[in-house]
């Protein structure tokens, strides 16, 4: 189309005013990588909000499976079977970090090298791992899952805990 318009306007000129010769193109608008940096910039700022809710979204996921053991009887059932309870607190707690693990080392491989968000890439490893078991300690703690004794209740709570908390 522009090709066009500028095929017209050189016909037009020429034929108006012979004398005039008229050299036109098309040249790119120069630009720097501004864009690219303040889009780098807006994806870290997000990525800083919505990490933390997402690993606070799996508080209800932990605490819904207890609670369903409580209401159906399944934990009665297996303490009259001989189950001690130290020994079902460390199977649930053991379970709960092989379930967070694996999700805090795929969102950790996403933000630094697919998203090469800051809060990864700048931060010395060490202090990660310290910072998402210390996370998982306070998620997976029977503390907190013996507050709740009912399945929509257990979800509503760890709901305002996680918006709260963010």
């Amino acid at each position: 189309m522009l090709g066009l318009i500028d095929l017209m306007s050189r016909a037009y000129i020429q034929k108006a005013n012979p004398d005039i010769h008229l050299l036109s193109g098309v040249l790119h608008f120069p630009s720097s990588n501004d864009a690219g940096r303040y889009l780098h910039k807006a994806i870290t700022l997000t990525g800083s909000f919505f990490y933390p809710v997402a690993f606070s979204l799996l508080l209800p996921i932990f605490l819904s499976s207890l609670v369903l053991e409580k209401e159906e009887g399944i934990r009665g059932m297996m303490k009259m079977n001989g189950l001690k309870m130290k020994n079902y607190w460390l199977v649930h707690y053991l379970w709960s970090l092989l379930v967070y693990c694996p999700i805090v080392a795929v969102f950790w491989i996403l933000g630094a090298y697919q998203l090469e968000l800051n809060f990864f890439t700048k931060t010395n490893p060490l202090i990660l791992v310290n910072s998402f078991l210390t996370w998982a300690k306070l998620f997976i703690n029977p503390i907190v899952f013996s507050i709740c004794s009912m399945g929509t209740f257990s979800n509503w709570f760890c709901f305002l805990i996680t918006i709260f908390y963010c």
